[in-house]
């Protein structure tokens, strides 16, 4: 994973403002309120809870409980030992707020991790996951890292994990779900690998026409977070498009 995703305060303050004013709008159109509703955060493969610092704070100024998942050695093991920790935190974040489901926001290989999950243990307690630029359908990640460890292999196309994850459902459980991904993500190959079957796919580019925004900035950029907030409150998934892109970019 990129380098840590600290940004200026003044840009994080008008990050901050962009979704608030995104999820009023939302909250207005849909009357929908899941405050009560823990969301989980997952990151991606040598990620950090530092990286989802953003989008924690977004979800907070939108009035969310977020827990950052902390996943065993920087999630860059077996995704199966991540996907158990994911289920080990939902029961924790389920207890504490007494709910009876989460929504879940992951990053890169954390969607791998909550589609696992979600597969089994977490089938009747997801219930809305959004993902972020996660190579659903494998990515040379041996052409991204140094050095490929476990979970990196895991996601290479051809691997025994993703050869069991293509014969089942790709959005299983209760769970509604979203892919939000780049077309100039840059580490994953080729970015079309984040679409998933039964999901809504949003491409970023197909809301903001032009829009540069690579595979770590999906956790710092306006509009890949407001979308995401969106999402997560929204009633049922939403296919924003072209006429979308000033109210969730801000611009």
């Amino acid at each position: 994973m990129p380098p840590s995703l600290r940004r200026p305060l003044v840009l994080v303050v008008g990050l901050l403002l962009v979704v608030a004013a995104v999820v009023v709008g939302v909250r207005l159109a849909t009357g929908d309120d899941d405050e009560g509703r823990p969301v989980l955060l997952v990151y991606g493969y040598q990620g950090t809870t530092e990286q989802m610092e953003p989008l924690a704070d977004a979800l907070r100024a939108a009035g969310r409980n977020v827990t950052i998942v902390d996943l065993p050695d920087d999630n860059t093991g077996d995704l199966w030992d991540s996907a158990w920790t994911l289920g080990q935190a939902a029961e924790q974040a389920m207890a504490d707020a007494d709910a009876d489901s989460v929504d879940v926001v992951a990053h890169s290989a954390g969607g791998i991790v909550t589609r696992l999950w979600v597969s089994t243990a977490g089938a009747e307690v997801a219930h809305r996951v959004v993902t972020l630029g996660s190579p659903h359908h494998g990515s040379d990640g041996a052409a991204v890292f140094a050095e490929c460890l476990e979970a990196c292999q895991q996601l290479t196309p051809g691997s025994d994990l993703l050869d069991e994850l293509a014969q089942q459902d790709e959005t299983p459980g209760a769970a509604s779900w979203v892919s939000i991904w780049s077309a100039s993500d840059g580490a994953v190959e080729p970015p079309e690998s984040s679409e998933l079957d039964g999901a809504v796919n949003l491409r970023l580019q197909d809301v903001c026409p032009g829009a540069e925004i690579n595979h770590s900035q999906l956790l710092s950029d306006p509009l890949p977070l407001a979308l995401a907030v969106a999402e997560v409150d929204a009633d049922e998934p939403v296919e924003y498009g072209s006429g979308d892109c000033e109210q969730f970019s801000g611009s």
